[in-house]
């Protein structure tokens, strides 16, 4: 069976209804998630959705439960997309997935264009940062992610942090890192102070991570994989 088969099978289950999938095509790029947009006809109704499955081989190991209770804890407090379902097993398509509502009408910034926001580079601006202040302001208790996400003490954000990064560089290095473990030394011995308080981090909240409609508006913001909670100036 194809993969379109395939997710035809799951989403008639899932949905409970006779679902077609069309027009299925991969989005490239990704170094975690292999994402694909698509069309499902669920009885004659069509709904825009994406589909994230877990790739052979990943260039950064990421929690994909940890993901999806992200979009579900901000989709209705920030341009958020709404996620549909998780497969944590995913039998049906091989490998974990989970189904999210795709939005439309937006493009995320290319690193190749010198001015990609134009004349609406303050609305972005200012609406980048605003989403981020609103997740950044969320008490994480009672969010689905809470219920997941390693709590860290305030004054241990930044060591949990700095283990973290240190084990990647550790285990993926090529070839000798000597400016990153000089930067890692320095951290140890003078660490940032204690997190004013312990938030949602995003984990990677950049351009290029988000869908805005080229007249100031963020659509969404995508790619939670490295979702956690720590201190939210790592988000800055």
């Amino acid at each position: 069976m194809t993969l379109a088969e395939r997710l035809e099978a799951y989403l008639t289950r899932h949905f409970g209804a006779p679902t077609t999938v069309r027009d299925l095509s991969r989005i490239p790029g990704g170094a975690s998630r292999e994402t694909y947009r698509f069309d499902a006809v669920i009885d004659g109704a069509v709904r825009p959705l994406i589909l994230r499955r877990d790739p052979a081989a990943s260039l950064i190991e990421t929690d994909r439960s940890l993901e999806y209770l992200a979009f579900q804890s901000f989709h209705d407090r920030a341009p958020v997309p709404e996620p549909i379902v998780l497969e944590a097993e995913g039998a049906e398509l091989e490998r974990p997935f989970f189904i999210m509502a795709r939005v439309d009408g937006g493009a995320a910034a290319s690193p190749f264009t010198v001015q990609p926001y134009g004349a609406h580079a303050q609305a972005i601006g200012e609406a980048f940062f605003a989403a981020l202040g609103a997740i950044a302001a969320t008490d994480p208790a009672g969010l689905p992610l809470a219920r997941a996400a390693t709590m860290p003490a305030p004054g241990d954000c930044w060591r949990v942090a700095l283990d973290h990064w240190a084990d990647v560089i550790e285990a993926d290095e090529q070839h000798p890192q000597p400016i990153v473990r000089a930067a890692i030394r320095r951290l140890r011995r003078a660490p940032p102070p204690p997190a004013a308080a312990v938030r949602v981090v995003h984990g990677d909240y950049r351009t290029g991570k988000f869908l805005h409609d080229g007249q100031g508006k963020i659509l969404a913001i995508l790619d939670w994989e490295m979702a956690h909670l720590g201190d939210p100036l790592e988000d800055l």
